[in-house]
């Protein structure tokens, strides 16, 4: 009888293990995919300021050349613009960047849960065999 309720005990261990496993698992999903989604709309939004930074650059280039200026590099109206531009693609680098990381930190993290609770599952056949 003991027999009995050891593996039954053990086999509720088990489910609640994997219950556990599972969820912590989908919090993590759930979490990254909020933070995956903060993300792309903030990269979707750098992307818009990069196209219309890119563009008044282009209209400032070609203004000064209709004008007869040929010379466009020691103007302070072209810096500025070209400054314009250079911060949106980097900041469009970092969101990349930061996006790929959440993606790397969520498969580390659910490997890492994965591992742990597979641990204490054969730890809990284990006690089941031995008894």
């Amino acid at each position: 009888m003991s027999k009995t309720v050891d593996g039954l005990m053990a086999g509720a261990r088990t489910c609640y293990y994997f219950l556990v496993e599972y969820g912590l698992i989908a919090a993590h999903w759930k979490w990254s995919f909020l933070k995956l989604r903060k993300m792309k709309w903030q990269r979707c939004s750098t992307q818009k300021r990069l196209e219309k930074a890119y563009a008044k650059f282009g209209a400032e280039v070609y203004s000064s050349f209709r004008g007869g200026e040929t010379s466009v590099e020691k103007m302070p109206l072209f810096e500025q613009k070209l400054k314009l531009v250079e911060e949106a693609e980097e900041q469009l680098a970092r969101l990349d960047k930061a996006i790929e990381e959440i993606g790397n930190n969520y498969a580390s993290k659910r490997d890492e849960i994965k591992s742990k609770y597979q641990l204490k599952r054969s730890g809990s056949k284990e006690r089941q065999e031995e008894d």
